[in-house]
C-alpha cells in the first residue's frame, strides 16, 4: 500500500499521547511481542511496560541479560503480566544474531509484532563492528536486517504479522552514501552515519514489505519524533542540539521535544492499531502516518529518497551480497 492512502485512516492521537493511552483497554492475549532493545533507558523499556500491559507475551531484546532480566522483573511486578522474557542479542554481531534466530526458531514460537527498536548513535570516532561495517550502520540498520530475515519462518507461522522498523527524523539530513556506506574513504561525522542508518531502515522496511506482505507480513516504519531523554543522547553535545532546533542559545531545551513515554507512542501505536491491520509500506508518526516533509515543517514529514522503492531493492540486493560475502547466507 502507497504512502497517498493515507486518508483512509483518521488518527484518534496526536505527538503528546502517551505509550499507556494507547495500550488502553487492548487485550492481545495469546500475542507474542518481540522488541529490540526493548530494556534500554527511555524509549525501549517505555514500549516494553506498555504492551505487558495488554497481556501479550513480551520478549524483550537486551545485549546485557542482566540488564534485561531486571526490566522484565520490574515489568512483571508492575503489568501483573507474568509473560516477560529476555532474549540476549547483540546487533552488533552477526553471530550473536544467528546463535539467537537459530535457538529462539526451535522452539517454533510464532510472532505476531516484531519491533526493530535498539539502536545506538552519535560514536565520537570511527569504529566498525567484528563483521567490519561501521558500527551505527552495521548495529541499527545490518544488525535488524539480519535479525529480522532470520525471522521470516516465525512471523509468518500465525498467518501473518506485523514488523516496526524505527527510524529518526535524523533520516531528513541524510541519504544513502552508495559508494561508501561505512565511511572510509571521506572524514567520519557521527550524525552522517546514525542519520544515513536511519535512512537505510526507512529503505528495509519498504523492501521487506514489498517481499513479505503477499504472506501477510506487513512493515511499516516509524519516526518517534525528538525525545528526551534516552541513553542514544550520550554523545550529544549542545552545539548537537542546537543544530538540530532542540536548543536555544541559553541552553532550553526545546517545547517540541517529546518524553520517552510520547516517544514510545507511536511503535506502540504501530503494533496494536486496528486502522493498521494488513497495511504496510508506510511512514508513522505521532500515531498517524505521516506525510512527505515540507520545509515550512522541518520536525515532520519523510523524505521521498526514503520511501523509494528502486533505492530499497538496490540496498536489499547489496545488502545481501554483504552478508553472503560474510558466509551469513
Amino acid at each position: 500500500m502507497s504512502q497517498r492512502d493515507s486518508s483512509a485512516v483518521r488518527p484518534r492521537y496526536d505527538r503528546e499521547t502517551t505509550a499507556m493511552e494507547v495500550v488502553n483497554g487492548v487485550d492481545l492475549r495469546g500475542r507474542f511481542i518481540m522488541i529490540t532493545g526493548g530494556a534500554g533507558a527511555g524509549m525501549g523499556y517505555e514500549i516494553s511496560r506498555a504492551l505487558a500491559r495488554t497481556g501479550a507475551h513480551i520478549m524483550i531484546g537486551a545485549r546485557d541479560r542482566a540488564r534485561g532480566e531486571e526490566a522484565a522483573r520490574k515489568i512483571r511486578e508492575e503489568s501483573k503480566n507474568p509473560d516477560i522474557e529476555v532474549g540476549v542479542m547483540n546487533l552488533a554481531s552477526l553471530d550473536s544474531i544467528k546463535g539467537f534466530t537459530e535457538n529462539f526458531l526451535t522452539r517454533d514460537q510464532s510472532i505476531d509484532v516484531l519491533i526493530d527498536h535498539a539502536g545506538i548513535a552519535y560514536l565520537p570516532q570511527h569504529t566498525c563492528t567484528e563483521d567490519g561495517f561501521e558500527a551505527q550502520f552495521g548495529t541499527n540498520y545490518i544488525g535488524h536486517f539480519a535479525l529480522t530475515t532470520d525471522l521470516t519462518r516465525a512471523l509468518r507461522a500465525n498467518g501473518g504479522a506485523r514488523v516496526i522498523v524505527v527510524s529518526s527524523g535524523g533520516h531528513r539530513f541524510t541519504d544513502i552514501f552508495w559508494d561508501d556506506v561505512n565511511g572510509h574513504n571521506r572524514p567520519y561525522d557521527a550524525h552522517e552515519q546514525y542519520n544515513q542508518s536511519k535512512t537505510a531502515l526507512c529503505l528495509f522496511s519498504v523492501a521487506f514489505n514489498r517481499r513479505y506482505s503477499p504472506e501477510g507480513i506487513f512493515a511499516n516504519v516509524m519516526c518517534p519524533g525528538g525525545v528526551y531523554p534516552t541513553s542514544l543522547q550520550v554523545h550529544m553535545s549542545s552545539q548537537d542540539w542546537m543544530n538540530y532546533g532542540l536548543m536555544d542559545d541559553a541552553g532550553r531545551m526545546s517545547p517540541m521535544l517529546k518524553t520517552p513515554q510520547q516517544g514510545a507512542a507511536t511503535q506502540v501505536w504501530a503494533a496494536v492499531s486496528p486502522e493498521l491491520e494488513g497495511r504496510g509500506g508506510l511512514y508513522l508518526e505521532n500515531c498517524a502516518i505521516g506525510e512527505e516533509h515540507r520545509p515550512e515543517n522541518p520536525m515532520v514529514g519523510y523524505k521521498p529518497y526514503a520511501l523509494d522503492p528502486v533505492a530499497a531493492d538496490r540496498l536489499w540486493n547489496m545488502t545481501e551480497r554483504w552478508l553472503a560475502e560474510r558466509g551469513y547466507r
